[in-house]
């Protein structure tokens, strides 16, 4: 199981988390990303990979509540 797989799937099934942590920690993320982007600095590795875990965790949670 890779790393972006293990950790979204613990994130996921935290109850700790909520769904509103999820949806603050992507916008955040996203606009960490945006001001790279329009600043024209590299994009770190490190958002790039946090952005697809807590969208993964958030797709997971949203699929178990189905």
């Amino acid at each position: 199981m890779t790393d972006v797989n293990r950790i979204s799937d613990r994130l996921a099934n935290d109850p700790l988390v909520t769904d509103y942590d999820f949806w603050r920690a992507i916008k955040d993320v996203e606009y960490e990303i945006h001001s790279a982007d329009t600043s024209g600095s590299p994009i770190p590795i490190d958002l790039l990979q946090w952005r697809k875990i807590l969208r993964k965790a958030q797709s997971k949670r949203q699929d178990s509540e189905r």
